[in-house]
């Protein structure tokens, strides 16, 4: 029987040209037609200025008017931290820190000529870097000046512009609900994004299972990225830090939230100058931890938590005592605590009258500072 002759030469070639040709013209394609990486300074580089000339027809637009005059204040926000992680085999000593980058927004503000930056405080948290791009490109670092369990913070460039725009801060008390409003950021890289819509509601809103807060809810998108933007009424004034959305799929829904520039002027000192500070934790007193504690009140605010060695502890605060009163006035609400403290200055003492038991007492707590790395 003849056996075929196999040349087994050309089985090979054959393939290994094909394959060739298979792989350049797919090379090829692929460097012609694939995607724009969401690089945020490549984006930035290829956005045209929002300062460009607006031709006539636009030019009486309130909406362009306004986001021509603040986009160039509204700045990206790098922040860089570093994750310990283990090493080969889990051996210490072969451990290395993982770096962990993020994005968010924020905008210069004057606070007594000083040129600073609002964000908010989960953009900036746990970074040990921070670098801020405004929209010509030009790039900087920044460090942390104070951050709020509010979820505001306040940052400061270094070696950035002599005098960068600024953003001035409105009323949000004034703004009624139907006001139009603009939102103005990084949403997923993409450098000075606009979107508009209204203020959809204002009030209270449940956040966690027992915690509200009095936000500004708009229906102009606000994405990831957005956070620590500013949302802006027709005039140019800031009437809102955007911080979060609700949605289930992490992408806007038309339920978006800012926080009060009102409540954040309030935070400024604070912020900037990290205090007043007493170093509590309390939580809303009632009836039924009142039985339970045997608190002998039910009114005021339970003492949760006091750090050893702050104002409190030195001041002889324990957990367990009830703040009924901040400088003779009477409190009622974690609200009202919190402004009765932020009213004074660091290094003025504050009065707090408090139930210890079946005993009230009044003690002299000296207003200090927050210490680095709590927050």
């Amino acid at each position: 029987m003849l056996a075929a002759r196999v040349n087994w030469t050309g089985l090979v070639l054959v393939p290994l040209v094909i394959g060739l040709l298979g792989g350049a013209g797919g090379a090829w394609l692929y460097d012609r037609y694939r995607p724009t990486p969401l690089s945020s300074a490549a984006l930035a580089a290829e956005s045209p200025p929002p300062t460009a000339t607006v031709s006539p027809e636009y030019a009486e637009s309130a909406i362009v008017k306004t986001v021509a005059r603040a986009a160039p204040a509204v700045v990206t926000i790098t922040a860089i931290s570093r994750i310990p992680e283990a090493g080969f085999f889990g051996i210490p000593f072969f451990d290395q820190p993982r770096a962990r980058q993020s994005l968010g927004s924020g905008f210069f503000f004057d606070y007594e000529g000083r040129k600073l930056i609002l964000t908010n405080t989960h953009v900036i948290a746990g970074a040990t870097e921070l670098t801020v791009r405004m929209t010509n490109g030009e790039e900087f670092a920044a460090r942390k000046l104070g951050a709020s369990p509010a979820d505001v913070a306040v940052i400061e460039p270094v070696r950035g512009p002599a005098n960068p725009p600024v953003l001035p801060l409105g009323d949000s008390d004034k703004i009624p609900v139907g006001a139009w409003v603009i939102a103005v950021g990084s949403p997923f890289g993409f450098d000075n994004t606009v979107t508009v819509g209204v203020v959809s509601r204002k009030g209270y809103t449940r956040i966690g299972p027992n915690q509200s807060r009095y936000l500004i809810q708009t229906d102009a998108a606000i994405n990831e990225g957005n956070s620590g933007g500013p949302l802006l009424d027709l005039s140019g004034h800031v009437v809102g830090i955007n911080e979060m959305i609700f949605s289930p799929t992490q992408t806007n829904l038309g339920i978006g939230w800012a926080i009060p520039v009102n409540e954040v002027k309030e935070l400024m000192y604070f912020l900037i100058n990290r205090g007043p500070w007493i170093g509590v934790t309390t939580t809303p007193n009632s009836r039924g931890l009142a039985r339970y504690f045997s608190l002998g009140t039910s009114e005021g605010m339970l003492v949760v938590q006091v750090v050893p060695n702050s104002p409190a502890a030195r001041a002889g605060l324990q957990p367990g005592d009830v703040i009924l009163q901040v400088d003779s006035v009477n409190i009622k609400t974690a609200e009202q605590f919190t402004r009765a403290i932020l009213a004074h200055k660091i290094g003025e003492s504050i009065q707090l009258g408090i139930q210890r038991g079946s005993e009230r007492l009044t003690l002299q707590v000296e207003a200090g500072k927050v210490p680095e790395g709590m927050y």
